[in-house]
């Protein structure tokens, strides 16, 4: 099972204690960034980062920590950062074994080992098809959301050889039901940065985001699961969910001051990870009613990376409340798309798609579609292991809120009936002819809307 997870449920080296260690750093209050204007940030601006994680990257690989423990790793990494010469006095801020903190220039970083080594797991695809973009934008048209254009942003093509051609398909689908005949747009690699995020989701009817993610917490351990891999708990005192990127270009002091952060792993590959407030800091409009898929993890483990962009405008946000495995979102959207592509609502396709897949991943019928019968969770099973619940955030349908460090407040990580009535089209009825068997356009009252498919 542990191949097919989209973003594993838990760390999968266990490092032992080590013998002897610099002493415990404990947790600072955290201060704003020193400067207070958004300014975009220049790669001079990184340096000094850069050559603090080249020095944690240093420690964790000397003979010396072999055996150290995790809690002992963050240790001296803290320490490290605040001996550096761009530390600013008192912004480390701790949260188990992940910390922040700001560089003289502006540039919040994060020590975070759940990223770190999922960073040093990647492997790129044999193949890869080049980062760029592709289907460059079209003028947006009239419909139901005000525009039909798809938008596929996906950091990771080309990267990690995990991410499959699921997307490309789905968003070419969803781009002919609704009319964007030319097809989708796709943001893929290292050509994705924060303004081309901005772009999709200020222009975009439907916007998927095809990546990893993670939150600002890091460290608690809860259990093993049942083929022995440690559970950790990445939520119960996160403030922020993060989608990842691989291009820094673009944020500025006013982003890091919102929240969002950056780090390097050993080998110098980056991760810039963003929330909804850098992302609609940089929205040169309202989204056109938009609707956002967030195939990626722990995007509803907090309401950061929602709430900013339904303020903009976005009418419906998926996610999932904990880290999601291919499998199970694999399984998820397919189902989902269907019924949006047929017309039926958001609460419908999300009936559907639970009905079929049941409401958590890795679910007894997600296991069974992939070989594995028998290995699925149970209810009290999918809270325990911190299996991912799909959520939804729309007009109709609040954030559960946010799970605690006690069991018995599961927030997102709970059962949801989505209420949403939100459709891919028009809430006109139009009648099929000759000229409109299908999908096509017609004017109502003027306005050009986007016909619902022919039934019968």
């Amino acid at each position: 099972m542990k191949n097919l997870f989209k973003r594993t449920l838990s760390l999968l080296l266990v490092l032992v204690m080590a013998a002897s260690m610099l002493p415990v750093v404990y947790a600072q209050e955290a201060t704003a960034a020193p400067n207070s204007e958004p300014t975009v940030l220049t790669q001079e601006d990184y340096t000094s980062a850069d050559a603090v994680f080249a020095q944690i990257s240093k420690m964790e690989d000397a003979p010396a920590t072999k055996n150290a423990s995790e809690t002992e790793l963050a240790d001296q990494a803290a320490a490290i950062v605040m001996a550096s010469e761009s530390y600013v006095e008192g912004s480390l801020e701790r949260n188990g074994n992940s910390f922040t903190w700001f560089t003289q220039e502006g540039v919040r970083c994060i020590y975070n080992p759940y990223m770190r080594e999922k960073y040093e797991n990647m492997q790129a695809p044999k193949n890869a098809e080049p980062s760029g973009i592709y289907n460059e934008p079209k003028a947006t048209k009239g419909g139901w959301p005000s525009g039909n254009q798809v938008y596929l942003i996906a950091p990771y093509y080309g990267i990690d050889d995990s991410f499959t051609d699921q997307y490309k398909n789905e968003a070419k689908s969803i781009a002919s039901a609704i009319g964007d005949t030319d097809g989708y747009t796709l943001y893929s690699g290292t050509s994705v940065t924060v303004d081309k995020v901005a772009e999709a989701v200020s222009n975009g009817a439907v916007v998927i985001f095809d990546s990893h993610g993670t939150t600002d917490y890091d460290g608690k351990y809860v259990c093993n699961d049942p083929d022995g891999y440690e559970v950790y708990d990445y939520v119960s005192q996160a403030k922020y969910s993060y989608l990842c990127l691989t291009n820094k270009t673009g944020l500025t002091t006013e982003d890091y001051n919102d929240g969002a952060t950056y780090f390097t792993d050993s080998e110098g590959d980056m991760c810039a990870c963003i929330n909804g407030a850098t992302i609609a800091n940089h929205m040169t409009k309202k989204s056109p009613g938009g609707l956002l898929w967030m195939a990626i993890c722990l995007g509803m483990a907090t309401n950061t990376m929602c709430e900013p962009m339904r303020d903009m405008g976005v009418e419906v946000v998926y996610g999932y409340s904990q880290s999601v495995t291919f499998a199970g979102d694999y399984c998820f959207e397919e189902t989902f798309w269907d019924n949006m592509i047929a017309g039926k609502t958001v609460a419908q396709s999300i009936s559907a798609m639970k009905s079929k897949w049941g409401e958590w991943d890795w679910s007894e019928p997600i296991a069974s579609s992939y070989g594995y019968s028998g290995s699925g969770y149970s209810l009290s099973e999918a809270r325990k292991y911190r299996s991912a619940f799909p959520t939804v955030v729309s007009d109709e349908d609040t954030h559960p809120g946010q799970r605690t460090s006690n069991d018995s407040s599961y927030g997102a990580c709970s059962t949801q009936t989505v209420k949403s009535t939100y459709t891919l089209f028009s809430q006109y009825t139009v009648t099929a002819t000759s000229n409109n068997t299908a999908y096509g356009t017609v004017s109502v009252n003027g306005a050009t809307i986007t016909a619902k498919p022919a039934t019968g």
